[in-house]
């Protein structure tokens, strides 16, 4: 039996994930609470009983955005097979590019550039992504810590330095779609994170030493 609070969830999630669909097609200027609601099958008035504003709703759809890239992020590093390898840095790298380059992210980005005029927008995004900053990093410094074999203060500024390599080269992607520097800019942040970890190797190994 469906309860009345399970059908609102379930209202709830059909709303966000049709959110999301507005925001990628029909980017920023698009998203309107009336074509979020049509997309969803419902009325404007059932739309706003869950989301007050169209600032609640954009701000929940942001939120539901950086989750599922998250998980992403994360299902990609479970082991198929109790014997598999840790994931290799130029996998780590690829698979952080893969998501960098995902159009829901693309749309996220647009908003960036809009909140910069728009003291609300920047409020509701501010919000989501700061929570998103704080799972993201640890996410990483884990990732990084049992791949690279370094210490979490050492893996935490290689991953906002891969982060922000690869969202810059991302962003520029979306004018510029093609361009052949990614493949040595990938290469080179895993070169440069066994580089890291082997530095940190032969500095550990001089202190023992001592």
């Amino acid at each position: 039996m469906v309860t009345q609070q399970l059908r609102r969830e379930m209202t709830k999630g059909g709303l966000i994930q049709a959110g999301i669909e507005v925001l990628v097609a029909e980017g920023y200027p698009g998203f309107t609470t009336f074509a979020v609601a049509h997309k969803a099958g419902l009325s404007n008035g059932a739309l706003f009983r869950h989301f007050p504003t169209k600032a609640d709703l954009l701000g929940e759809v942001v939120e539901e955005i950086f989750r599922l890239l998250r998980d992403n992020f994360i299902d990609s590093f479970v082991p198929k097979s109790p014997g598999d390898s840790p994931i290799s840095p130029n996998e780590l790298i690829s698979l952080l590019w893969s998501i960098m380059t995902d159009e829901k992210l693309g749309a996220v980005y647009e908003l960036y550039g809009v909140a910069r005029r728009d003291l609300k927008l920047r409020e509701t995004i501010a919000t989501v992504l700061k929570d998103h900053i704080i799972e993201l990093e640890a996410v990483g410094i884990s990732v990084l810590t049992s791949a690279l074999d370094i210490d979490a203060d050492l893996a935490k500024n290689v991953v906002w330095l891969t982060i922000f390599a690869t969202q810059g080269a991302s962003i520029n992607s979306l004018v510029l779609p093609g361009q052949d520097t990614t493949v040595e800019l990938l290469d080179t942040l895993a070169t440069l994170a066994l580089s890291i970890r082997d530095i940190q190797t032969k500095l550990l190994s001089s202190k023992r030493s001592k």
